[in-house]
């Protein structure tokens, strides 16, 4: 955690009015640009398809399945019941000097993500997507299990203080998706496999990132979704978290006065959607001083704490809290 910390304060120690702005920029990119970047790419997108086709239908359509497939494959369906877990089953390992076994235990999470998911959104997909074509289920389809595989591979890269890598690889794919879209994305079906083929490079650089720290002499292991090691209240705070930041769009997407159908079964809400986007980007400034507190403050206290609790002591003067 040091890392980021000590170079935030560096910046800041400057004094100057200009420091504190390169500060709380540099946290709220760090902390916040992944998702303030692809939300942003996927409205470009549908502005370019309207300047391009003067139609706004086709953009829409697409903007909608790509929220949907990013609340149930990152938040909902598996990632949501994942993260938390994962993220502590890894940081055990590292505990136990065992990091010979995260790369397997990374790729048996990929892989039971899939084969949890696959089952699950195919006929689901297809129900409500009856009256659409195999080429558009097909890339629904692919579109859920790339986006399962990057918010997997994105938790694990943030955990390793891979902020820049991670923000650099969102700028990268999702600028690829938006220059595709511009010169080829003239249809639903060609948008979704766009989307698709960019965040399977988005994909891609995240597992580099993610192989380049650890070595291994297996390729998979699933002992992560053992009885033993599976934390299933982690499991559940997570997916209630995620249900949480989820229900209020749900709730004006199927309400009768805000909400109508797109395509399919799938419905939106134009008098709530953008107001909410809006709203998300109003927290940065939080984000950006969360982020950097954190890192910069808690850090240099982390070793004192860290054996503080290791060793049983009772007191923990050097953050001012007495415990009895």
């Amino acid at each position: 955690m040091a890392g980021i910390g000590f170079e935030l304060r560096k910046i800041l120690n400057e004094d100057r009015l200009l420091s504190f702005a390169k500060v709380y920029g540099y946290s709220a990119i760090l902390s916040s640009g992944p998702w303030v970047i692809s939300i942003l790419a996927i409205v470009l997108v549908g502005f370019i398809n309207l300047a391009n086709l003067g139609e706004v239908s086709d953009a829409f359509r697409f903007q909608v399945v790509v929220t949907y497939a990013i609340a149930l494959a990152s938040s909902l369906i598996i990632t949501g019941v994942l993260q938390l877990p994962f993220t502590r089953y890894v940081a055990d390992l590292i505990f136990k000097h065992k990091e010979d076994e995260i790369l397997p235990s990374y790729f048996g999470a990929i892989f039971m993500a899939w084969a949890l998911g696959l089952p699950v959104v195919t006929p689901f997909y297809m129900w409500v997507f009856e009256d659409q074509s195999l080429l558009f289920l097909v890339g629904v389809i692919s579109t859920f299990l790339i986006l399962c595989g990057v918010w997997i591979s994105s938790i694990l890269a943030a955990s390793l203080k891979y902020y820049k890598g991670v923000v650099w690889a969102y700028f990268v794919s999702y600028a690829l998706i938006v220059l595709f879209s511009y010169y080829f994305g003239n249809s639903i079906e060609l948008l979704l496999f766009i989307f698709f083929f960019g965040n399977a490079i988005l994909f891609v650089i995240l597992l580099t990132l993610i192989i380049k720290s650890y070595e291994s002499t297996i390729f998979m292991k699933i002992d992560f979704f053992l009885a033993d090691n599976f934390y299933w209240t982690l499991g559940v705070a997570g997916l209630m978290y995620n249900l949480g930041a989820w229900i209020d769009k749900f709730i004006f997407w199927y309400s009768p006065s805000t909400g109508h159908t797109v395509i399919g079964k799938l419905n939106a809400s134009i008098v709530y959607d953008m107001p909410i986007f809006l709203a998300y980007l109003s927290i940065l400034p939080g984000m950006a001083i969360f982020f950097y507190r954190l890192e910069s403050d808690f850090a240099e206290k982390y070793d004192l704490y860290y054996d503080s609790v290791r060793s049983g002591e009772h007191s923990l003067r050097f953050l001012g809290i007495k415990m009895i």
